[in-house]
């Protein structure tokens, strides 16, 4: 009897690089517009083009990872100060690892400033990420209500995570 075996080629997790740029800002504009859209008012999520997602990127490229596997951007972490910025995987590819990957290369991006703490501000309706954090250990710090200009309001958290 023949098994015949598929190969599956391996996710890579690489700083983002400049022939990436274009498809690192497709895929972070598509996500983020998949989230925020319906809990954001209008006028907020007109900020969010994509020129204002490639500018970010472009200026953030040594502080961005990107997670690829077969060409096709599947995640993306980006950092600022102490601060995981961004964090992304495609909804096809989660539970596999792929974010623990890129939040480790942030982590250890973030130690290599000397920073003693990580941080990260989450949502209240993005209870995926916020379970995914407090699940590595990071634990809440701070909590913010915003009144949107649509008569709602989200609460954000800040979670932290000591480095030391």
């Amino acid at each position: 009897m023949t098994t015949n075996i598929i190969e599956f080629p391996e996710v890579k997790i690489i700083t983002l690089a400049k022939e990436y740029l274009h498809i690192t800002t497709q895929f972070l504009y598509h996500n983020w517009h998949l989230t925020y859209d319906e809990y954001l008012p209008k006028e907020n999520i007109s900020l969010k083009t994509y020129d204002n997602f490639y500018r970010y990127l472009a200026k953030n490229k040594s502080n961005t990872f990107i997670a690829i596997k077969s060409n096709e951007i599947i995640g993306l972490v980006t950092i600022f100060k102490n601060c995981i910025d961004e964090l992304w995987v495609h909804k096809g590819f989660r539970r596999q690892g792929i974010a623990k990957k890129l939040l480790k290369q942030a982590v250890d991006r973030i130690l290599d400033k000397n920073y003693l703490m990580a941080q990260v501000g989450c949502e209240d309706f993005n209870s995926d990420a916020i379970y995914f954090f407090k699940a590595l250990g990071w634990y809440m710090i701070d909590f913010e209500t915003i009144e949107l200009n649509n008569d709602k309001s989200i609460s954000v958290m800040v979670l932290g995570f000591k480095l030391t």
